[in-house]
Protein backbone atom coordinates (compact mmCIF):
# COMPACT_ATOMS: atom_id res chain seq x y z
CA UNK A 1 0.00 0.00 0.00
CA UNK A 2 1.08 3.23 -0.90
CA UNK A 3 1.37 6.26 1.60
CA UNK A 4 -0.28 9.57 0.20
CA UNK A 5 0.84 12.50 1.94
CA UNK A 6 -2.21 15.06 1.82
CA UNK A 7 -1.87 18.84 2.02
CA UNK A 8 -4.04 22.23 2.98
CA UNK A 9 -7.70 21.47 2.69
CA UNK A 10 -7.58 18.09 1.39
CA UNK A 11 -5.97 16.95 4.60
CA UNK A 12 -8.21 18.71 6.54
CA UNK A 13 -11.70 17.01 4.67
CA UNK A 14 -9.95 13.85 5.44
CA UNK A 15 -10.10 13.70 9.06
CA UNK A 16 -13.31 13.72 11.08
CA UNK A 17 -14.88 16.61 12.03
CA UNK A 18 -18.08 15.33 14.12
CA UNK A 19 -18.64 12.27 15.95
CA UNK A 20 -21.61 11.45 18.30
CA UNK A 21 -22.66 8.64 20.17
CA UNK A 22 -26.12 7.67 19.56
CA UNK A 23 -26.94 4.53 21.30
CA UNK A 24 -25.51 2.48 24.08
CA UNK A 25 -26.52 -0.70 24.86
CA UNK A 26 -25.54 -3.56 26.67
CA UNK A 27 -24.61 -7.48 25.76
CA UNK A 28 -23.91 -10.04 28.16
CA UNK A 29 -22.64 -7.15 31.01
CA UNK A 30 -20.57 -5.39 29.06
CA UNK A 31 -21.71 -1.59 27.77
CA UNK A 32 -21.10 -1.00 23.97
CA UNK A 33 -21.22 2.66 22.55
CA UNK A 34 -21.80 3.26 18.76
CA UNK A 35 -20.06 5.74 17.63
CA UNK A 36 -21.11 7.33 14.47
CA UNK A 37 -18.43 9.37 12.51
CA UNK A 38 -18.30 11.31 9.65
CA UNK A 39 -15.71 13.43 7.12
CA UNK A 40 -16.14 16.79 5.67
CA UNK A 41 -15.92 15.39 2.10
CA UNK A 42 -19.20 13.00 3.40
CA UNK A 43 -17.44 9.64 4.18
CA UNK A 44 -19.33 8.20 7.12
CA UNK A 45 -19.02 5.23 9.32
CA UNK A 46 -19.97 3.85 12.55
CA UNK A 47 -18.03 1.46 15.02
CA UNK A 48 -18.67 0.07 18.28
CA UNK A 49 -16.29 0.65 20.97
CA UNK A 50 -15.99 -0.51 24.78
CA UNK A 51 -15.71 2.31 27.20
CA UNK A 52 -12.34 1.11 27.85
CA UNK A 53 -11.43 2.00 24.76
CA UNK A 54 -12.30 6.05 25.23
CA UNK A 55 -10.13 5.82 28.76
CA UNK A 56 -7.29 4.30 26.54
CA UNK A 57 -7.89 7.44 23.94
CA UNK A 58 -7.94 9.85 26.98
CA UNK A 59 -4.75 8.35 27.88
CA UNK A 60 -3.01 8.79 24.74
CA UNK A 61 -4.01 12.17 23.95
CA UNK A 62 -2.83 13.10 27.72
CA UNK A 63 0.73 11.36 27.15
CA UNK A 64 3.46 14.14 27.65
CA UNK A 65 4.71 14.47 23.91
CA UNK A 66 1.01 15.63 23.54
CA UNK A 67 1.52 19.88 23.16
CA UNK A 68 -2.62 20.23 23.86
CA UNK A 69 -2.54 17.94 26.97
CA UNK A 70 -3.31 20.36 29.28
CA UNK A 71 -6.64 21.45 27.26
CA UNK A 72 -7.02 17.78 26.91
CA UNK A 73 -6.64 16.58 30.96
CA UNK A 74 -9.62 19.84 31.49
CA UNK A 75 -11.87 18.28 29.58
CA UNK A 76 -14.62 16.39 31.92
CA UNK A 77 -14.52 12.76 31.07
CA UNK A 78 -16.61 9.85 33.01
CA UNK A 79 -15.32 8.34 35.59
CA UNK A 80 -14.35 4.35 35.68
CA UNK A 81 -16.93 2.26 38.08
CA UNK A 82 -15.58 -0.56 39.57
CA UNK A 83 -18.77 -2.28 39.59
CA UNK A 84 -22.19 -1.42 37.40
CA UNK A 85 -20.75 -0.21 34.85
CA UNK A 86 -23.38 -2.09 32.79
CA UNK A 87 -25.91 -0.55 34.51
CA UNK A 88 -28.89 1.32 32.26
CA UNK A 89 -28.15 4.47 34.44
CA UNK A 90 -24.78 4.07 34.09
CA UNK A 91 -24.70 3.33 30.43
CA UNK A 92 -26.88 6.56 29.65
CA UNK A 93 -25.05 9.07 31.76
CA UNK A 94 -21.34 7.94 30.29
CA UNK A 95 -22.85 8.14 26.86
CA UNK A 96 -24.31 11.78 27.23
CA UNK A 97 -20.57 12.60 28.72
CA UNK A 98 -18.83 10.58 26.07
CA UNK A 99 -20.53 12.85 23.31
CA UNK A 100 -19.93 15.87 25.39
CA UNK A 101 -15.79 14.56 25.33
CA UNK A 102 -15.50 13.59 21.95
CA UNK A 103 -17.08 16.55 20.33
CA UNK A 104 -14.70 18.87 22.31
CA UNK A 105 -11.97 16.81 21.93
CA UNK A 106 -12.67 17.00 17.82
CA UNK A 107 -13.08 21.02 18.22
CA UNK A 108 -9.65 20.64 19.78
CA UNK A 109 -7.93 18.29 17.35
CA UNK A 110 -9.35 20.65 14.12
CA UNK A 111 -8.55 23.81 15.67
CA UNK A 112 -4.66 22.67 16.39
CA UNK A 113 -4.46 20.96 12.74
CA UNK A 114 -5.32 24.35 11.35
CA UNK A 115 -2.84 26.07 13.63
CA UNK A 116 -0.60 23.85 12.35
CA UNK A 117 -1.47 23.90 8.92
CA UNK A 118 -1.31 27.64 8.93
CA UNK A 119 1.75 27.78 10.41
CA UNK A 120 3.32 25.59 8.10
CA UNK A 121 2.56 27.91 5.07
Amino acid sequence: MEDVALEGDEFLSSHPDKAEIPIAHVKEATAFYIVKTGTPDGRQWAISKRFSAFVDLRKELCAASNPERAKVEALEFPPKKMFGGADRAVVKQRKDSLNVWLSSVLQLCASTRSALLSGAG
